[in-house]
Formats: structure tokens, sequence, C-alpha cells
């Protein structure tokens, strides 16, 4: 009896043993199990995480694109605009150097037309006459004749024609012109009409005519040319 009762325990002890090791091998490939699952839910992580960092390295690729090429838009907007200032910084120094220019012309032509004789004509009906000594004219560049329709600060209120009759009885020729013409008005060397001028009205006119002789060889002391005015 003890001998079958020393067997009954050592058999239970063999099960009891195989049970255990039964469930410890359970217990390992659960372990196991579970440490595979970490594991693939570490690698689908990284994964997860590795396609998000791509796709935030693409955003921000593509934000520094577009970065990029606003930046050479401004700056091509920036040189664009810098040439246009350019442009019309050299437009206005030629406008001023060219407005400088012409003041300064003007002023020369003005000196230069200084008359030796003003004849105002304010109204219909006046007459001048001037005789010029040619000995005298002879020594000189020209003689110059300026007719004006205002006198002071009055001026005509309207348009006056008139004429200008230039009478040479001497054996000299002489040179008429008007203002910066180089047209010899003195077609017959005695005696021209220079018909159809008109003086504006309400704005102030100067009107320059030039008188020189041509050949002074010919010019003796009594020479004289005379110059009417008729309006």
């Amino acid at each position: 009896m003890k001998e079958k009762y020393i067997k009954m325990s050592s058999e239970k002890k063999e099960s009891k043993t195989k049970n255990q090791k039964d469930s410890e091998k359970k217990n390992t490939t659960r372990r196991k199990g579970n440490s595979s699952t970490k594991s693939s839910n570490k690698i689908s992580k990284g994964e997860s995480k590795n396609k998000s960092t791509s796709k935030a390295s693409n955003k921000n690729a593509k934000v520094n694109g577009k970065g990029k090429s606003s930046e050479k838009k401004e700056n091509k907007k920036l040189k664009t605009e810098h040439i246009l200032l350019a442009i019309f910084i050299l437009l206005l120094i030629v406008v001023i150097c060219l407005s400088f220019m012409v003041v300064k012309k003007k002023k020369e032509n003005e000196d230069k037309l200084s008359a030796d004789l003003v004849i105002p004509v304010l109204k219909a009906g006046t007459e001048e006459n001037v005789s010029l000594n040619l000995s005298s004219l002879a020594k000189e560049d020209e003689y110059v004749l300026k007719i004006t329709n205002y006198r002071d600060k009055k001026i005509n209120d309207k348009e006056l024609p008139y004429t200008i009759t230039v009478l040479n009885e001497t054996d000299s020729s002489i040179e008429v012109t008007k203002d910066y013409s180089a047209q010899n008005l003195m077609i017959d060397q005695e005696s021209i009409i220079i018909e159809d001028q008109k003086l504006r009205g309400k704005v102030k006119q100067d009107v320059y005519y030039h008188i020189k002789v041509v050949d002074e060889k010919n010019v003796s002391e009594n020479d004289i040319i005379s110059i009417k005015v008729n309006s």
C-alpha cells in the first residue's frame, strides 16, 4: 500500500511539474507574442512617424519653394522700380537742362535784339517816319527797329494791321530782315513796301526789323534811307 501511495504521489508530482512546465511555456509564448506585437506596434509607429516627417519635410520644401519664388518676384519688382526711377530722374535732369538752355538762349536773343528805336502802334492811323544816316549805319553791325503793340502797361485791345515802307535813294545796297528770318525783304533796292503785317491784341508782342548796309564802299556821308510805319 505504501508503495502504491508513493507511486501515486510521484505521478501527481510529475503531472504537476508537467503542468507547471506547460504553463510556463504558454506564458513565455504569450510574452513573446506580446513582445512581438509591441515591436510591431513600435515599427508601425516609427513608420507613421517617418511618413509624417516626410510629409512635413515635403510641406516645408513647398513652403520654401514658394518663399523663394516670392522673393525672386519681389527682387525683380524692386529692380524694375529702381530702373524706372533712374529713367525718371534722367528725364527730369534732361528737362531741367533744356529749360535752362531755352531761358539762356531767350535772354541772349533779347540782349542781341536790343532795339535802336521803338515805335508803339496802339491805334489805327498811326504814322511814324524815321531817317537813317547810311554812313553812321555802315559803322554799326545793324540798325534794329522794334514795332510793339503796347506802351508801358497799356496793350492793344484788338488786332492792328500795319505796313512798313523803306526808301533807299543811295547807291548802296541795304538788307532788311524780320525777326529771326534770314530772308532779305529789300527785293527792290530803291524802295519796298512790307504789307500785311499784323500786331496781336491783348497780348504783348515785339516785332524786330534789322537794317544793315551790304556794301560799305559806296556809302557817302549824306546818304539817307527813309522808313515809314503806317497802321
